[in-house]
């Protein structure tokens, strides 16, 4: 199967994960539907903290561009996270299984909670009410909001034509907020029958649960929920 997928994560993940995909012979097309700001709150005094908490690498940039400390013990969602994280320096990595809500768990069993105070790093958008879990379960911990993806108002007019001629055969989504957004501009423009052409690459079951409100020639989900494995999955079907 020949591919040629859309992507439209944020540009500097776009970016990486295009690379990835050239690699293995699949064209793509880069549109991000979210727009990355750049917040500046009051921020804390990083002394007071234990540990880091976040849920994408957005997260860790952020933390990254703000603070210079690299020592505290930093809890991230999955091994693309963990990769990040290395970039910029963290040395005390623990790594989930690429779900927020099971982390939250896997910290829950297994950190004491008078070992010291967290700090969860977000994005103003939150899949899953990771201070209030944690609060609930006795800990100390505060939310530090440093960003924000803003959804794109439309899709453009290339995008459009290359997925109604079928140059654009698939696209990849990565969040459900993802799902629901492209959903949306599609119905906006009035071409949510393109999706009947076109086949969705989906991260997790969760994701694909949005995805498939519009009816797709085919959903795919990938096996253990990261990119590796979606990247895997693609590569089997290219063969």
């Amino acid at each position: 199967m020949e591919l040629n997928l859309l992507i439209i994560r944020p540009r500097q993940d776009a970016d990486l994960l295009s690379n990835d995909l050239n690699k293995i012979g699949i064209k793509t097309t880069i549109f991000p539907i979210f727009k990355f700001i750049n917040l500046n709150p009051v921020l804390p005094d990083i002394k007071e903290f234990k540990y880091i908490l976040t849920s994408s690498r957005n997260g860790i940039r952020t933390f990254a561009k703000n603070f210079t400390e690299r020592e505290l013990t930093l809890y991230v969602v999955g091994e693309g996270s963990a990769q990040e994280a290395k970039n910029q320096g963290f040395k005390n990595i623990i790594v989930g299984n690429n779900s927020m809500s099971e982390l939250c768990k896997n910290i829950n069993s297994t950190l004491n909670k008078n070992s010291g105070k967290l700090l969860y790093v977000s994005g103003v958008y939150q899949n899953y009410d990771v201070t209030r879990y944690l609060r609930f379960n006795g800990y100390r911990i505060e939310n530090l909001v440093l960003y924000d993806l803003n959804p794109i108002s439309y899709l453009s007019e290339g995008v459009l034509k290359k997925l109604e001629d079928g140059i654009i055969n698939g696209v990849l989504f990565f969040s459900p907020r993802s799902a629901i957004i492209f959903s949306d501009l599609l119905k906006k423009a009035r071409k949510d029958n393109i999706a009947e052409q076109l086949r969705a690459f989906c991260l997790s079951k969760k994701i694909a649960e949005k995805v498939n409100k519009l009816n797709w020639k085919m959903t795919y989900v990938s096996a253990t929920s990261n990119k590796a494995s979606l990247i895997d999955l693609l590569s089997y079907l290219c063969k």
